[in-house]
């Protein structure tokens, strides 16, 4: 029976005949044992209801990830007493040390200093000069803190639209390597959030996650990301042969990058390309392009750097862009 829902939820997925929400399974999601079944889902040929994420709500997606980060926290704690007999005393959790004051460029120096293996202990911050054991209030605060401060204006790498209020990449023709492990940072941020349960207090939008999941990217997202621009950029489907020939527009497009006025070409000789009612579809598509991808694609780069460095292995692959919002 599976099988042949996984069928179905293929085609669906290609002609969007209806919401992908209608396939989750209520029988299988009030009596899953996820305890027992994301251990089977990690063997070879056994069966587990993991290997059919369509069937699955983002609660019960969300327990999955929630199990498997205690199962491998759990490993590695073992691991680190086990390591601690023949190569002397290692730390069972992961520690960060910072400064109320040096918060980013604190956590981003320990963050690099950090094996793998190490980001996926459970995480233990101590803020310097204060006294108090991390029992989850003081990782939420540190949480708290320093999201506020990546997403803010001081550091230039994030803007949120006036009008969704959704955060996207700020454009830089050459990001400096400060913005660069900034953004690095800001991706093992939400990964460690992720995999430690802790809900942000963040507004990305569905785009992001469509990237992170190798998701191609649409008009329906500018949509959502800068209504404005869409509405600038639909209004041109809807003027005449004559109208668009007046505008005098060429395919590029000029942005702020820190200050300074750039152009970018949208195609290859753009500005020497008119809009025209024959190109602008193409047009709107190349705009689309460069807001999500050519205007931010180092940026992003480092962001799913950081992102992939906690979470490549974990269920997160499996989720819907909607449902990895929600956590």
């Amino acid at each position: 029976v599976a099988q042949c829902l996984a069928l179905m939820n293929s085609y669906n997925n290609t002609h969007k005949l209806v919401p992908y929400s209608a396939f989750y399974n209520d029988a299988v999601n009030e009596h899953i044992d996820i305890k027992e079944d994301v251990p089977r889902f990690r063997i070879p040929e056994s069966l587990s209801f993991c290997s059919y994420p369509f069937l699955l709500s983002p609660t019960t997606k969300s327990e999955i990830i929630r199990v498997e980060s205690v199962i491998l926290m759990r490993t590695e704690l073992q691991d680190s007493f086990f390591r601690a007999m023949f190569s002397g005393v290692t730390c069972p959790y992961l520690v960060l040390e910072v400064r109320r004051d040096s918060l980013v460029r604190d956590t981003l120096y320990q963050l690099d200093l950090k094996l793998s293996q190490d980001l996926r202990k459970q995480l233990k911050v101590r803020f310097v000069g204060e006294e108090g054991v991390d029992e989850g209030g003081v990782q939420k605060e540190f949480f708290q803190l320093i999201v506020r401060d990546v997403f803010s204006s001081k550091y230039g790498i994030f803007k949120a639209n006036d009008e969704s209020q959704y955060h996207w990449f700020l454009p830089q023709a050459n990001p400096t390597s400060d913005a660069l492990e900034e953004m690095r940072l800001t991706g093992q941020l939400i990964g460690l959030a992720v995999y430690n349960a802790v809900i942000l207090d963040i507004h990305l939008p569905p785009a992001l996650y469509k990237k992170l999941l190798g998701i191609q990217v649409d008009r329906d997202d500018l949509r959502e990301v800068d209504p404005a621009l869409y509405h600038g950029l639909t209004q041109l489907l809807l003027l005449s042969a004559e109208e668009l020939e007046s505008l005098e527009r060429t395919f590029e497009v000029e942005y702020d990058d820190m200050g300074l006025l750039r152009s970018h070409e949208l195609i290859p000789n753009g500005a020497q390309t008119m809009l025209t009612a024959d190109n602008r579809e193409m047009f709107i598509d190349s705009y689309v392009d460069f807001v999500f991808n050519s205007s931010c694609a180092r940026q992003f780069a480092e962001f799913k750097a950081g992102f992939d460095r906690i979470c490549s292995m974990s269920y997160v692959r499996f989720m819907r862009p909607q449902e990895l919002e929600l956590l």
